[in-house]
């Protein structure tokens, strides 16, 4: 691992190694997470991995050479960690990608979990500040503007040191004042009253939609992070105000 990564948080390995050095962390829970974008969710995520981790007995892994590609393919980058030992997740936004409900239902055949944002991974960012219910058709433009209002992101995806990077600085504004649960909260009522008008995202099946009735094209605004998150047993949203 090159120091930057090691700043980041995050641990790069290569699929074989990835799946036989799981085994090497002890009585530690061990998610592969594969995601689309080339920085921000894998920052996050390392962030998250550094500061809990330890103490809540999970530890995120990114494999080597799986990002900046299309839904399809961060699935089947996923699919060849898949195992029935180790969960793995595929990270992947609207973004005007084609083939998203071909791409969720191969991950759900393959039992990878998915993490769907619509529009894109920023409205989970967002949503660590204020509930953000607008439809956006699949354009960032206003989740991201919104995130810029707020401490630490004035210059997200603007400067070119920091960009849609999560520094040290950034995830701190995240995660103060119970940002977390805040998010998970926000993220949970919209998937509580499903954008699509189809269901209620509480379904067993295709995390909380119910596949072939919910169209995820039309889950807009909506992520599915908080669910890896509130699985890791970070944040109790039930006790903890925001």
């Amino acid at each position: 691992m090159s120091p930057r990564d090691e700043r980041r948080g995050g641990a790069r390995v290569r699929g074989a190694q990835a799946r036989r050095s799981a085994a090497s962390i002890p009585e530690r829970r061990v998610v592969f997470v594969v995601a689309e974008g080339e920085r921000t969710e894998r920052e996050y995520l390392g962030r998250i991995d550094g500061k809990y981790g330890r103490r809540h007995g999970f530890h995120l892994r990114f494999p080597e050479g799986t990002h900046g590609r299309k839904p399809s393919e961060v699935v089947d980058d996923a699919e060849k960690l898949a195992d029935d030992d180790v969960e793995t997740w595929a990270f992947f936004d609207r973004d005007q990608h084609p083939g998203i409900p071909q791409a969720m239902a191969a991950a759900r055949k393959a039992g990878i979990r998915v993490a769907f944002s619509h529009p894109a991974f920023e409205l989970w960012l967002l949503l660590h500040f204020q509930q953000f219910a607008a439809p956006q058709g699949g354009d960032n433009a206003r989740a991201t503007r919104e995130l810029r209002r707020k401490p630490g992101f004035e210059d997200y995806d603007r400067s070119q040191r920091d960009g849609k990077g999560i520094t040290a600085d950034r995830f701190d504004a995240l995660t103060a004042d119970g940002g977390i649960a805040r998010a998970v909260r926000n993220a949970r009522r919209l998937d509580d009253d499903c954008p699509s008008g189809c269901c209620s995202g509480r379904d067993p099946k295709e995390e909380g939609h119910p596949p072939g009735r919910c169209d995820p094209i039309r889950r807009d605004p909506s992520t599915g992070v908080w669910r890896l998150i509130e699985g890791l047993g970070i944040t109790d949203t039930r006790s903890q105000k925001g």
